[in-house]
């Protein structure tokens, strides 16, 4: 009995110490807990404060951009300003610049057309011929030269409009051929035309596509000798839809390689410079030609072999489609 009482009492003690164990172990858990989520927040406090920071500098990143394009913004305003305003007083000056050119160069050229009709009446020496064709020839040289800058810029500045009305197209081509036909004797060329005989009334600015006709043609004079130069004119449709008119001036002439090709609607572009030298001109009359196309709601566009002559399309369409 007394070691039932002894190994009742030693459970007992026991049980009382594991007890206790329990209760220390639970309490330094609970401490071990309230660190840890003590630590945790802390961490947490830090990382969100980190968070914030950050989220600072981007917002005043932000604002520090927003201002700096903003002043770019003005800048660039301002910079579109003074351009068009440059590019204005550009036009103002070419303008103007132009009529004072014009008129003693019209005056040059029609005192010297008066003297060579003295010429060629007997008032005047025979000799004085080729010097009066010399002076003439540079005069119309220069007007040209002028009027291609003028178009050029007047493009540029949107100052040309396109007047439409009723076209004569027979007549208009007429007129064009008296106007080259100079230069088609001068490199002893022959000129063919050809109008479509039930072309319809075609409606378009007449003053615009003679002046893109007539350097076609004057082109193909200059760069074809002993050479034949067809101008078709016809009919078609074109784009899917509308009544269209299409001019196609072929030559025989020299032709193009495909890189001039690529070049040659580009201002003051030439095929090589030793064509510049040979055969003069600016660069500008198929640039100009191309911009008027354009203007129109047309467009032109070429094919040529070295060698063989070019093929130069211009398509227009009539007022249904503008």
């Amino acid at each position: 009995r007394t070691e039932a009482l002894k190994a009742g009492e030693k459970a007992k003690t026991l049980h009382q110490f594991t007890v206790n164990v329990i209760g220390v172990l639970g309490g330094v858990l609970f401490l071990l807990s309230i660190v840890l989520a003590y630590v945790i927040r802390q961490r947490m406090k830090a990382k969100f404060d980190q968070v914030a920071c950050l989220l600072n500098q981007l917002n005043e990143n932000n604002e520090s951009l927003e201002s700096q394009v903003g002043e770019r913004t003005q800048d660039l305003k301002k910079a579109l300003e003074k351009a068009d305003d440059c590019s204005q007083a550009k036009t103002v000056f070419l303008a103007k610049m132009s009529h004072e050119l014009r008129t003693p160069l019209n005056a040059i050229i029609g005192y010297s057309d008066m003297l060579l009709e003295d010429v060629e009446d007997g008032v005047l020496p025979g000799s004085c011929k080729a010097d009066l064709v010399n002076v003439n020839n540079a005069g119309n040289h220069l007007l040209g030269l002028i009027s291609d800058i003028l178009d050029v810029t007047r493009i540029e500045a949107g100052k040309i409009h396109i007047e439409l009305a009723p076209i004569n197209i027979l007549q208009m081509i007429n007129d064009v051929k008296s106007l080259v036909e100079h230069l088609i004797i001068i490199n002893q060329n022959e000129l063919v035309i050809n109008v479509q005989s039930d072309l319809e009334a075609f409606i378009g600015d007449e003053v615009r596509i003679r002046q893109i006709i007539f350097n076609l043609i004057s082109n193909a004079a200059k760069f074809t000798t002993e050479g034949t130069i067809n101008i078709n004119i016809q009919q078609i449709q074109y784009s899917g839809h509308g009544r269209w008119i299409e001019f196609v001036v072929e030559d025989t002439g020299i032709g193009l390689t495909p890189k001039q090709i690529e070049i040659i609607f580009n201002d003051f572009t030439q095929a090589e410079n030793d064509t510049a030298i040979k055969y003069g001109g600016t660069g500008l009359g198929l640039s100009i030609s191309k911009r008027l196309c354009h203007l129109m709601g047309g467009d032109i566009c070429v094919r040529s072999e070295y060698g063989k002559g070019s093929v130069f399309s211009v398509v227009l369409p009539s007022i249904h489609d503008f």
